[in-house]
């Protein structure tokens, strides 16, 4: 019994220091961006070209620390997400911009014509899109390709497998496939 209460303790500490590095990293990033924008914009007006490519080095390391810091506040479940209209397309495209692949990994995106909308918390999607990559990723250690896909799909259209788990209605589907062990996942997102 003890034993358990000491275990509870590390775990409600671990989660605590967890979200206040994250409000740290996430507070820090947030001036960080601010000043990046300001400079780029001093920049576009003739003064220090040369800089350019550095900041915008800067603002994509930024924005994939202000991701990070979300992905790790949502675990730890110490910031409250607000649902909001989210672009599953550019999402995806964000996450996969964010992972490192290995030289030996070709990755391929193929996202529907249409803006892919959800009503949902950002950071659900970020976890959700980088958990299937890194799975698909961890499945090819020798290299392979990764393939993102989405497009909307008729619930009545579904899979057998996948029919039985959701309602009728229509859906975005999100397919990571890998040809490492031949990995196919789909994730149906409703409307």
């Amino acid at each position: 019994m003890t034993r358990t209460l000491i275990d509870i303790g590390k775990m409600s500490s671990s989660r605590q220091i967890s979200a206040g590095l994250a409000r740290n990293i996430n507070n820090l990033m947030s001036v960080v961006l601010g000043h990046v924008e300001i400079m780029k914009k001093n920049i576009s007006q003739g003064r220090g070209e040369e800089l350019q490519t550095s900041l915008d080095k800067i603002h994509s390391s930024s924005w994939q620390a202000v991701s990070i810091s979300r992905r790790l506040l949502y675990y730890t479940q110490e910031q409250l997400l607000q649902t909001e209209s989210c672009d599953l397309n550019g999402i995806t495209a964000d996450v996969l911009r964010d992972v490192e692949f290995e030289s030996n990994i070709e990755t391929s995106i193929k996202v529907d014509q249409q803006e892919v909308l959800l009503q949902t918390e950002a950071a659900r999607i970020e976890t959700l899109v980088f958990a299937l990559v890194q799975n698909a990723l961890d499945a090819m250690p020798d290299g392979g390709r990764l393939t993102v896909s989405t497009c909307r799909v008729d619930g009545a259209a579904l899979p057998e497998s996948a029919a039985s788990c959701v309602e009728r209605g229509e859906y975005w589907r999100l397919r990571v496939q890998d040809t490492g062990e031949g990995t196919l996942i789909d994730v149906f997102l409703p409307l």
